[in-house]
């Protein structure tokens, strides 16, 4: 059929595959083509895609959603094309309304959201999202969730610029992500511990006499032990990042610097009870404080 061979050949040419709906006898028994699908056929399923999964990423390797992953695909090409001046399928309209969808038109972005899909599939087997890094059934899942953690470390820091945007830590928070495990886990406790005491006291200097914080005291000095370890080339749990994380708090890495805000914290409770900073030089609740008034002054 001359006519029917033409029309295909226009429906390929618009971005169309498959034939149009027509009729024809097979051994005398009447069957009937399925329609073409259209471009706003394709945009409502992939809308009703969003809908189910909260964004416009349709894995390829997915496949009831392989048709569709495709024309995302072809979506991407044809919007490049338009980018370039160049004869395409996409126009203003059409990006406008995929755009509207939070519509992703970067394959990387795009690679992000499919991992995510692959972590939210691993949580409903497993209940968690702690996949190991070495994961047989899906390895690029163990590297991609670590390599997460890694950026997220980064963006604390402000070391290096981190690939992980608000939205993205949302999105991973919203599933229950976990940031830091094991030892890390522990050390970035401590950290938020000691941020928080800086937010209220203006320093890091917790003293040890101090009830109240006698495990982040311990803390703060285990972390000046383990600094000068790593200075001195010796194995130590103290990395370059921790390092820039605390120097990012104005960590006081010298003991006798420590000490003189120790005191003067003690003054600072002086002042509180008396009214005045004029300590005795003998005072006996806290010797060390008169002597170290006297000194502050001959200095």
């Amino acid at each position: 059929d001359i006519m029917l061979s033409q029309k295909v050949s226009k429906l390929i040419h618009a971005g169309t595959t498959e034939l149009p709906a027509t009729s024809e006898k097979t051994n005398g028994v009447k069957t009937t083509k399925v329609k073409p699908m259209t471009w706003s056929d394709m945009f409502e399923e992939l809308k009703k895609y969003k809908e189910t999964h909260g964004n416009c990423a349709v894995p390829v390797k997915c496949p009831s959603h392989k048709h569709l992953a495709l024309w995302v695909q072809k979506q991407r090409r044809q919007y490049r094309e338009m980018k370039k001046g160049r004869s395409t399928q996409m126009t203003a309209e059409r990006s406008d309304l995929l755009n509207g969808l939070g519509f992703v038109w970067k394959v990387y972005e795009d690679n992000w959201h499919e991992m995510l899909d692959d972590l939210r599939k691993y949580k409903e087997r497993h209940g968690d999202c702690l996949v190991p890094q070495v994961y047989a059934p899906n390895p690029p899942l163990g590297r991609w969730v670590q390599t997460q953690r890694i950026a997220y470390k980064h963006m604390l820091n402000g070391r290096k610029r981190s690939s992980l945007t608000k939205e993205r830590i949302f999105l991973l928070n919203k599933l229950g992500f976990v940031w830091f495990v094991g030892c890390d886990a522990q050390w970035f406790n401590m950290f938020e511990e000691l941020k928080k005491y800086k937010e209220i006291h203006g320093h890091c200097t917790v003293p040890t006499r101090c009830s109240s914080n006698k495990r982040l005291a311990k803390w703060v000095s285990n972390q000046r032990h383990q600094y000068s370890e790593m200075k001195e080339g010796r194995s130590t749990i103290m990395t370059a990042e921790r390092v820039d994380m605390l120097n990012s708090l104005d960590f006081s890495w010298k003991v006798l610097e420590d000490n003189w805000h120790e005191m003067l914290e003690d003054l600072k409770e002086y002042k509180e009870r008396h009214g005045d900073c004029l300590v005795p030089q003998t005072y006996a609740p806290n010797p060390a404080l008169g002597h170290w008034v006297k000194l502050q002054r001959e200095v």
